[in-house]
């Protein structure tokens, strides 16, 4: 039962590398296309008559739909990473950056560090 379940989470793990790097509608429908797919696939097998998956096809569908999704995984990954990931920075108007209440002046002719009470 637990091969199940990995096989099923397989092209999940595969999207989720896409999507913090690709964010569109092409993400989203890829993703859309993934629920849908694998939706059917459930019901259709859990649903059929019998549970035992002796067809194979709860472990060979999310596998593919695994290698159909890689193409965009490998899309996300080749493109350069421009600020998408901000790691808890917060920017303010007059160039200040902020983490943990420890003040960053990021501007050339001051670069001194703060303490927030």
């Amino acid at each position: 039962m637990v091969s199940v379940l990995l096989a099923g989470m397989l092209p999940y793990l595969v999207y989720a590398v896409a999507v913090p790097l690709l964010r569109g509608a092409l993400t989203a429908i890829v993703g859309l296309a993934l629920v849908v797919a694998h939706t059917w696939l459930v019901v259709s097998e859990r649903f059929s008559g019998s549970i035992d998956y002796s067809d194979g096809l709860i472990y060979y569908v999310p596998v593919c739909m695994s290698i159909a999704v890689l193409p965009l995984a490998i899309i996300a990954l080749r493109q350069p990473w421009h600020g998408t990931m901000k790691s808890g920075l917060e920017a303010d108007e007059s160039g200040n950056h902020e983490a943990g209440g420890i003040s960053k002046n990021l501007s050339r002719d001051e670069p001194e560090l703060t303490q927030h009470s």
